[in-house]
């Protein structure tokens, strides 16, 4: 994590909360094995959210949740979720996120894909993919990203 922050002896402002985080492998839910094979003809749909900044006590909170189902034959679907905790750094209280900016990401793709594919907003970049070589929910389909938040402090 790193910040950029006010003086010890300021009263009120912003600190930017920095960092990086990740789902490297997806959870199988359902369908008929954690594989998603990509190929031509066949469709995948992949769903990222990434958002819900929140301070929770002396902690700045955002989640992370991920979702890939191959359109086709035994309709594979993996799933991955995850709460981020920041803590505080001292000397400071949170107020509140100075601007929520949630990624989202509904969508279709077709043919073989093996590729990152990415996504970004004013907090977040990130980075997903749903297939490879191998099965999928060993850590094929994954998601990493960073975050860049501005949070008001006293």
């Amino acid at each position: 994590m790193g910040l950029v922050a006010l003086p010890a002896n300021a009263q009120a402002g912003q600190i930017v909360l920095t960092g990086g985080f990740g789902i490297p492998a997806l959870r199988w839910i359902g369908g008929g094995d954690a594989e998603v094979n990509t190929k031509d003809g066949r469709a995948t749909d992949a769903y990222l959210w990434v958002g819900n900044e929140r301070i929770v006590g002396a902690t700045l909170q955002f989640d992370v949740y991920y979702w890939v189902q191959e359109v086709w034959s035994d309709y594979s679907t993996l799933e991955g979720r995850l709460t981020v905790s920041v803590p505080i750094p001292p000397g400071y209280r949170f107020a509140s996120v100075a601007r929520s900016s949630p990624v989202r990401v509904w969508s279709r793709f077709g043919g073989r894909d093996h590729s990152w594919h990415s996504a970004w907003s004013n907090n977040f970049s990130t980075s997903f993919r749903f297939d490879g070589n191998g099965k999928d929910n060993a850590g094929n389909a994954a998601v990493r990203g960073t975050f860049s938040i501005a949070v008001n402090v006293w």
